[in-house]
C-alpha cells in the first residue's frame, strides 16, 4: 500500500536524520517504526491514564514488553495464568529446553561445533576511543532487547560456516537462522504458556512468531540478529554491532563470527 503525506521542511529534515543513522533501510521503516512507537503510547495512556518515560530505554522496553501482551479488552476476556514464583509446573525447563531436544533445529544445536573448522575473523574496528563521547545516532539500537536471539543466531552461524572458511554469504545465512528461529519461537512461546512465565521474562520475546504476520516477523528477525545492509552498504544488526560476528567487504558481504562470537555459540543453555 502507498500513502502520500504532506511533509514539511522540519518533518522531512528530521526524517533524512534518522535515516543517515544506518540504522533504518528507507523512509518507509522509520515511519512504520514511529506509527508503531505511537500505537504504545496510546495504548499505555488507554489503559493507565498516565505514562511517564524517562529515557528512550524505557520507550524500548515498554514497546517489547506490549508486543508479546494482548491488549486490555483481551486480558478481560482471556485472563493469563498467574503462578507464583518458584511454583512447580508439569513441564519444567530441562525437560523441554534440552540440548538433544528433537524440536529444536539441528541448525541450532550445539553437538557438531566443538571443534573450529572454518577460520575465525577479526572484530570490527573500533572507531572510539576511551571516555570519547559517542553520539546518540551512533548507539546500539534500543529495540534489540534481547541477548537469546543473538545466541541462537550465533549458534546457527556456527553450524553453517562449518566447512567454509570464507564464510557464508549474509543472505543466505540470514535466510537460514530466520527460518529456524520461527520453530524455535514457537517452541520457547509453547514453554512460557506452560509455564505461566512473566511476561518481562518470557523467552520467546524478540523470536519470530507464526501467530503475527510470518514474513514480516522473520524479516525483522534476520534484519536486527543476524544482518542486514543498509542502503549505504552498511552490514548492521545486533551481532556485528556487538562484535560478534564481521563480514568480507564487497556488494555481497560474507560473514565470520569473531572468537567472541564463537565462544557465545559453544556455550551450553541452561
Amino acid at each position: 500500500m502507498i500513502i502520500c503525506f504532506e511533509c514539511g521542511p522540519r518533518t522531512k529534515t528530521l526524517l533524512d536524520s534518522i535515516l543517515d543513522s544506518g540504522q533504518y533501510r528507507d523512509y518507509s521503516e522509520v515511519i512504520s517504526l514511529a506509527l508503531d512507537n505511537l500505537s504504545v503510547l496510546q495504548n499505555e495512556l488507554a489503559s493507565k491514564g498516565v505514562l511517564t518515560l524517562e529515557s528512550e530505554n524505557e520507550l524500548m522496553a515498554l514497546r517489547a514488553r506490549l508486543e508479546t501482551e494482548p491488549t486490555p479488552k483481551q486480558n478481560n476476556a482471556l485472563p493469563q495464568p498467574n503462578k507464583e514464583d518458584g511454583e512447580k509446573t508439569d513441564l519444567q525447563p530441562e525437560a523441554l529446553l534440552t540440548e538433544s531436544s528433537a524440536s529444536i533445529p539441528n541448525l541450532f544445536l550445539l553437538h557438531g561445533i566443538d571443534e573450529l573448522s572454518s577460520s575465525l575473523a577479526s572484530p570490527p574496528a573500533d572507531v572510539w576511543t576511551m571516555k570519547q563521547e559517542v553520539p546518540l545516532e551512533r548507539w546500539i539500537f534500543g529495540q534489540y532487547n534481547k541477548f537469546l536471539p543473538a545466541k541462537v543466531s550465533c549458534r546457527g552461524l556456527a553450524n553453517l560456516l562449518q566447512g567454509k572458511p570464507d564464510g557464508i554469504r549474509l543472505e543466505d545465512a540470514a535466510l537460514d537462522i530466520s527460518q529456524g528461529a520461527l520453530t524455535v519461537g514457537s517452541l520457547l512461546a509453547r514453554y512460557d504458556k506452560q509455564n505461566g512465565t512473566k511476561r518481562d521474562d518470557a523467552l520467546s520475546t524478540a523470536f519470530p512468531s507464526p501467530d503475527r504476520e510470518v514474513e514480516k516477523s522473520r524479516m525483522r528477525y534476520a534484519n536486527q540478529f543476524v544482518a542486514s545492509v543498509t542502503k549505504k552498504g552498511k552490514v548492521s544488526g545486533l551481532l556485528i554491532d556487538l562484535k560478534l560476528i564481521n563480514h568480507t567487504g564487497g556488494n555481497k558481504p560474507r560473514l565470520k563470527l569473531t572468537e567472541a562470537g564463537w565462544n557465545f555459540a559453544k556455550l551450553r543453555n541452561p
